[in-house]
């Protein structure tokens, strides 16, 4: 039996140079896919229980995307101290975000963290 939450796209490791950005606070984004991404938070004043939006500054020159939709996978919305990885999974996506996020993948492609 399949894992409940088995990854449908490949996860890309970024390094230290790409960065999350949002009206709760800020993140370095960890490793990224086509259907959402991970970062350590650097500065958040509280977790959002909505969907929310964010802009991500990717580290590729003239890679940002903005106004993407997502929601906190991980931690609970609830936790009040401050975890050292959340989760966030995003939500329909326009065709140009689509098109923004399928070239940085592509040019991760080759990094994989995992499938």
């Amino acid at each position: 039996m399949d894992h409940p939450n088995r990854r449908i796209y490949p996860r890309h490791v970024l390094g230290n140079s790409s960065l999350i950005l949002c009206a709760a606070g800020s993140g370095e984004v960890i490793d990224i896919s086509q259907a959402g991404l991970a970062f350590t938070p650097l500065t958040f004043k509280y977790w959002p229980k909505e969907p929310f939006q964010i802009d991500l500054l990717l580290n590729l020159p003239e890679t940002t995307i903005l106004d993407i939709t997502c929601s906190l996978v991980y931690p609970e919305p609830d936790q009040e101290s401050t975890p050292s990885r959340c989760g966030i999974t995003f939500h329909q996506l326009t065709p140009e975000q689509r098109q923004h996020l399928d070239l940085f993948c592509e040019h991760y492609k080759y990094i994989p963290l995992y499938a």
